[in-house]
């Protein structure tokens, strides 16, 4: 038998207590951000009904993104990399190598503050339209929320950006899509809250596509079964109009073969929006179509066509509204398109949260498709989102969740 020298045994006895004892106080720690966020969030949640009728119905309560964790992207890891390699600056892109996994809060204070401005900003002016808004408006996250990606160094935690992220409610089917890497995780967070609204709502129904593998080069939100949350648009009489970014109209076959359904796409690709139609909804009676869009314009959907009122969307003002294929979808065919100028378009015009009753958010620098808008008997909210549209490429209607929307009510 061989024996372990004393003074090598009282190091290995010293390293055990001391690497129990620091995980004690992570538990502990751990423990205390827990019941703090569960304490802030969870009563907010009570009593809500979830449920989305329709993209224009009246936004009634919305989850809104805060600034408590606002950790940059690096954009090279492989899903981002796809999703902002064709429309994304080199400034944008540069900056967020300078500052990958890092917290805006600690590294650029005086760029996180004017986030947060802008996010308190979105927060009130849809409390301003009588939007009910649940948000953490105090509490720090644990690191398991932050740091969820970290087993294949993916993104941290960016807690901005809590729109649908936070899960896709189709009329009364809560629909986890999942996400992109930097929020995914957002529904994890507050999974108290997510239980008070199924207590609210007995015929809310739980759904979700496959969890996105743990793949640092992949090219998406899932391989075979992505859908990025900005890619469905509900339309009235279970409508769903998906959408998918690619640069050029011929790599569209591309996007339908096993092979290379994500090689192009910026964000999801129609096998996803097939397995979900087919294998998760296809008992709920809804019928869908699809669209791609120029994603040398943006990457998201939700970028490219803002959602107005119904029977009036916009599109890009340009060839064919920015769609890569001639005809418009069915959805669409009786909808008024309102034209927006590209450089609205790049500034975040359409990613805006219509509020149902005439009114819609839109960033304060887009003059032109406000006089747009006015002219069509639509008021827009202006407000200011410009720091972190630029920062980020991603503005208000990827910061909040639609938890309700329902024009007629009891």
């Amino acid at each position: 038998m061989r024996l372990v020298p004393k003074h090598l045994s009282r190091i290995r006895e010293d390293y055990t207590m001391s690497a129990t004892q620091d995980m004690q106080q992570f538990m502990k720690t751990e423990q205390e951000k827990w019941d703090a966020l569960n304490a802030h969030l969870t009563p907010q949640f009570e009593g809500q009904r979830a449920f989305v009728e329709h993209g224009f119905a009246r936004y009634r309560t919305a989850y809104v993104g805060d600034p408590q964790a606002v950790y940059v992207p690096d954009p090279d890891v492989g899903e981002m990399d796809a999703m902002t390699g064709d429309s994304c600056s080199d400034d944008v892109r540069d900056f967020w190598r300078k500052h990958k996994d890092q917290n805006l809060r600690d590294v650029a204070p005086e760029l996180w503050e004017e986030m947060a401005q802008e996010s308190d900003g979105l927060a009130k002016a849809l409390r301003d339209c009588g939007v009910k808004v649940i948000r953490n408006e105090e509490c720090e996250y644990p690191e398991g929320i932050i740091n969820n990606n970290d087993a294949w160094r993916g993104p941290k935690f960016c807690s901005i950006y809590g729109g649908p992220t936070y899960g896709r409610i189709i009329e009364n089917y809560f629909m986890q899509i999942w996400e992109c890497g930097p929020v995914r995780q957002y529904e994890f967070a507050m999974r108290n809250g997510t239980m008070e609204l199924f207590k609210a709502t007995p015929e809310l129904q739980y759904r979700s596509m496959p969890y996105p593998e743990p793949d640092v080069n992949m090219r998406g939100v899932g391989n075979l079964a992505g859908v990025d949350n900005a890619a469905p648009k509900l339309f009235p009489n279970k409508q769903i109009l998906f959408g998918w970014g690619l640069p050029d109209a011929s790599l569209i076959p591309a996007a339908y073969d096993e092979k290379t359904c994500n090689d192009h796409t910026s964000a999801g690709n129609p096998m996803g929006g097939k397995f979900m139609m087919e294998r998760i909804m296809q008992e709920a009676g809804f019928t869908s179509e699809e669209v791609f869009f120029d994603s040398n314009l943006t990457y998201h959907f939700d970028c490219v066509m803002m959602m107005i009122q119904e029977g009036l969307v916009g599109l890009p003002d340009t060839e064919n509204f920015g769609l890569l294929q001639e005809q418009l979808p069915e959805c669409l065919k009786d909808y008024e398109i309102m034209p927006i100028p590209l450089e609205d378009i790049a500034r975040g015009a359409s990613n805006a949260p219509t509020i149902g009753d005439g009114r819609i958010l839109i960033d304060n620098r887009c003059t032109e498709t406000m006089k747009r808008l006015e002219a069509r008997g639509i008021e827009p909210v202006p407000v200011k989102y410009s720091t972190l549209w630029d920062t980020f490429n991603s503005g208000m209607d990827c910061s909040d969740a639609e938890i309700w929307r329902e024009n007629d009510i009891a």
